[in-house]
């Protein structure tokens, strides 16, 4: 599977409007700052976005003013958010007791430090999956997800949340060396960078011709 970093992070500017589109995009993350359902609404935007990429990887940037289907898809990715943190937080804190308690049990921290992992790398194979159908179920869909992890005897899907991580330390570091101004870029960059990386082996996965 080839997964393009350099064109995840060009992308957004290969769109005639993605100043506008960077712009909306601060305009509408302060908001979320202040009114925090403003976050569902950010977040339904990239996962819609992706779908677009997934679907036609030319596509260009998504509309901000679709916003039924931007609230629609937002509010599913929000929903199981907290079903992942509800699994997250509990092992999170079990391993945690066991590691301060001097008589707690290694195995036991370990464990929960795995469960929690897992728990992690399921979410990252749900999200790809969400974002192929924009339906809750898709969450849920083991089939899908399967294929999803399984590219390449799963060498695929691990190359793909390295190269998640390269994308973030990269406009964190250019986000650095300008002082924080150059988050006016790199922060609506780091969003459509991720999800068009996510795209893309949504693309690969299930449409590989494209």
């Amino acid at each position: 599977m080839r997964l393009d970093i350099g064109q995840a992070l060009k992308s957004p500017f290969q769109d005639k409007t993605w100043f506008k589109k960077f712009v909306l995009f601060h305009v509408i993350f302060v908001l979320s700052m202040v009114i925090p359902f403003v976050g569902i609404y950010l977040i339904g935007y990239f996962i819609c976005n992706a779908h677009e990429k997934a679907k036609n990887p030319n596509a260009g940037l998504y509309g901000w003013n679709n916003t039924k289907n931007i609230l629609g898809a937002g509010l599913y990715a929000f929903l199981f958010y907290i079903l992942i943190q509800l699994l997250c937080i509990p092992a999170m804190f079990a391993g945690l007791a066991s590691f301060t308690d001097p008589n707690g049990s290694i195995l036991t921290t370990g464990i929960c430090m795995v469960a929690i992992l897992i728990i992690l790398y399921y979410n990252a194979a749900a999200q790809i999956s969400y974002i192929k159908d924009l339906k809750f179920s898709a969450f849920f869909n083991l089939s899908q997800i399967n294929t999803i992890v399984s590219q390449n005897n799963g060498i695929d899907f691990i190359k793909y949340v390295l190269l998640m991580g390269v994308i973030v330390i990269v406009l964190s570091m250019l986000t650095g060396v300008t002082l924080g101004i150059g988050a006016l870029i790199t922060m609506p960059m780091l969003f459509y960078s991720l999800y068009d990386l996510t795209a893309q082996y949504a693309n690969n996965t299930f449409d590989p011709e494209q």
